[in-house]
């Protein structure tokens, strides 16, 4: 769109390191959906809490745990609170890494809407959805920016319109309804994570992006002398 040759641009994949994050298989004690993100607008969470709220009667026991904090966080539990579902909601704030991997080895689900923000703020690829991917969650989510190059729609998860919390509640809904299908698209997310996102395939690769710059740096020097 601003006129970079084609032929110049080399996509490459983030990277997760899947050690940290294991095929999960055993059953879980606790049903929650799992949202890891930043307390603001393009990360989608009052989308999602509009979408829970929707579906909280149907699903008496699965509550919404979500870790994060910022600048819309009162906003986000004053709006909890007006859809009837603030003692279904964990506010955990923000925790450190070590938590973040335990609960997703916890969770059911795992769902983050994303969206792009009044002011045209968006995101790139979500770490949190690579990582939920690579503890076998499937992923509910949006389609926005880089997110369907990690979630294969109808395979590993789903993906829905930008703040349609309606059709985020559908999809929750089948996957909690259907718990051998969710942990079906669970374990082929991993799978599609190992062969895609892997860290260590990822960082051999871009040395050999490094590689062909330089290569190609030198011989230009090369001719020009």
């Amino acid at each position: 769109e601003y006129g970079y040759p084609e032929d110049k641009i080399i996509k490459l994949n983030s990277g997760v390191d899947l050690d940290k994050f294991a095929l999960v298989s055993e059953p879980k004690d606790e049903r929650y959906i799992l949202c890891v993100g930043r307390h603001t607008e393009k990360k989608g969470i009052d989308t999602l809490l509009k979408a829970f709220a929707r579906i909280a009667s149907k699903h008496p026991n699965v509550s919404l745990i979500q870790i994060g904090s910022g600048i819309m966080t009162e906003k986000f539990k004053v709006l909890a609170d007006e859809l009837g579902i603030s003692n279904r909601v964990n506010f955990m704030g923000a925790k450190p890494y070590e938590v973040i991997q335990k609960m997703m080895r916890g969770a059911e689900v795992f769902s983050l809407p994303s969206q792009t923000a009044k002011n045209g703020d968006s995101e790139g690829l979500p770490l949190s959805i690579l990582e939920a991917a690579a503890s076998s969650l499937p992923i509910v989510s949006t389609w926005h920016s880089a997110i369907p190059d990690a979630v294969l729609d109808g395979e590993t998860g789903f993906l829905v319109d930008e703040k349609d919390d309606q059709a985020l509640a559908e999809k929750l809904d089948i996957l909690l309804s259907d718990r051998a299908l969710a942990k079906k698209m669970g374990i082929k997310g991993r799978e599609f994570i190992c062969e895609n996102f892997d860290i260590r395939k990822q960082t051999v690769k871009l040395e050999a992006i490094y590689d062909l710059v330089i290569s190609k740096r030198e011989s230009s020097k090369s001719i020009s002398i």
